[in-house]
């Protein structure tokens, strides 16, 4: 999946250094309790655990976006194995890889998927695509990580791509389905694998 645009990533600040996306955690900060009275020392809160951080590589090569990732481009690309759930709760059942690169131009990321059994109805954009099988990313290019652009694209190739920030008034968040990613091109790639690996893959 490929993305254009300042907004969504200033590839050209980047050039001639890594470039670090961060995987975006939202942490609620609690307020409002009084505050203590005790003479007592009071116990430091709980620190938040750092953030993961993946080191996205400069591609060493051209990059065609069509599903394949075997271009020397990706050679130097660093694997993320084995996701987690997104509640937290362990890794998901079925195995899923990411790596990533980039150029002067665009953003490239890649996931290969395995799964036993591929669920996806959605063929247009914008649609309701979580309801399917999909992949998620989530881009923030500032500091504020509740400003952030987001990406799903299913097993069918379909699309969606919004803009998130705080809600002005201060309930929940607003998420801008109108909001479209200029230039952006995703391509889909299912390979039928061995009887034992449990599995057709996606990528």
């Amino acid at each position: 999946m490929a993305t254009r645009g300042a907004e969504a990533w200033e590839a050209r600040q980047m050039a001639g250094m890594a470039a670090v996306l961060a995987l975006l955690v939202l942490f609620a900060a609690g307020g409002g309790a009084p505050a203590p009275t005790s003479s007592q020392p009071q116990a430091a809160a709980p620190q938040p655990p750092p953030l993961p951080v993946y080191e996205c590589r400069r591609a060493g090569g051209l990059v065609l976006v069509d599903g394949q990732t075997d271009e020397p481009a990706w050679g130097q690309a660093e694997w993320v194995r084995g996701l987690c759930r997104s509640d937290g709760r362990g890794r998901g059942r079925s195995q899923t890889d990411f790596r990533a690169v980039w150029d002067d131009a665009n953003l490239y990321l890649s996931f290969v998927c395995v799964d036993s059994e591929i669920v996806a109805k959605h063929t247009e954009r914008d649609a309701f695509v979580y309801e399917d099988d999909c992949v998620e990313a989530f881009l923030s290019s500032g500091s504020d990580l509740r400003r952030y652009f987001e990406f799903e694209v299913n097993p069918l190739n379909a699309v969606m791509d919004a803009s998130v920030f705080p809600n002005p008034e201060g309930t929940d968040k607003v998420v801008d389905y109108s909001w479209n990613c200029d230039g952006i091109e995703v391509a889909v790639r299912k390979a039928d694998l061995l009887p034992h690996a449990g599995g057709k893959q996606c990528t």
